[in-house]
């Protein structure tokens, strides 16, 4: 509601210049630590995990298996850790893996979420690559899966 409230006074102040004032109100409602995403409010990272709540992670949604269609939320986390058995999800209203904050199902074992522009973080004998349909998301390129070398 402050964000509302906060909206309606600057576009009220911004005598005519509708798109200086959406740039503005775009910038103050995301604040600076997360990058912008026109279609998505709230979001998290699945790199970072920033985002979700306490008991949450930040990874891929499956909502359709054919075509395969899926997004970027807030999901309950587990306790599944890398490298552990999972299975993958399957699509619909409970879409997300069983694994641990920071972590997917890939080809049936929970791996490291990982950024594909840094080629960093992946434990030893592995490497950052994109894993479609997983993570395809047009408002946060980037999101990779650590695999075996």
């Amino acid at each position: 509601m402050k964000a509302l409230v906060v909206t309606a006074i600057i576009l009220a102040g911004c005598g005519g210049n509708e798109e200086q004032c959406t740039i503005l109100v775009s910038s103050l409602a995301r604040g600076p630590e997360l990058p912008p995403q026109p279609d998505a409010w709230p979001y998290c990272l699945p790199v970072t995990q920033l985002g979700c709540n306490a008991g949450e992670k930040c990874t891929w949604i499956s909502d359709q298996d054919e075509p395969s269609i899926g997004h970027i939320g807030c999901a309950p986390d587990f306790t599944t850790m890398l490298d552990a058995p999972c299975d993958a999800p399957v699509a619909g209203p409970r879409g997300y893996d069983i694994c641990a904050a920071g972590r997917f199902c890939q080809a049936g074992a929970c791996r490291r979420i990982c950024d594909t522009a840094s080629a960093t973080g992946c434990q030893q004998n592995t490497h950052c690559a994109a894993s479609p349909p997983a993570f395809v998301d047009a408002t946060q390129p980037g999101i990779g899966i650590c695999v075996p070398d």
